[in-house]
């Protein structure tokens, strides 16, 4: 596979890539999510690490954690 020429043995699959960027997303709010809670990061803290890790800071704002 070259992706440097141009050829791909394979197709590019982009719901597994869609898939994958959503996998990546739920990660980083947990993630972002358990450290604001655990170690009560203030919000304008927060709000640079949202944009660190491509979130939405009101969508973390929203959202309610893993369920247990």
């Amino acid at each position: 596979m070259s992706y440097v020429d141009g050829i791909v043995d394979q197709p590019f699959d982009t719901a597994e890539s869609q898939d994958e960027a959503a996998a990546q997303k739920q990660m980083a709010l947990d993630v972002l999510y358990r450290v604001g809670c655990q170690y009560g990061v203030k919000d304008a803290d927060m709000v640079n690490l949202c944009q660190l890790a491509n979130i939405n800071f009101n969508e973390l704002q929203n959202y309610a954690g893993v369920p247990a």
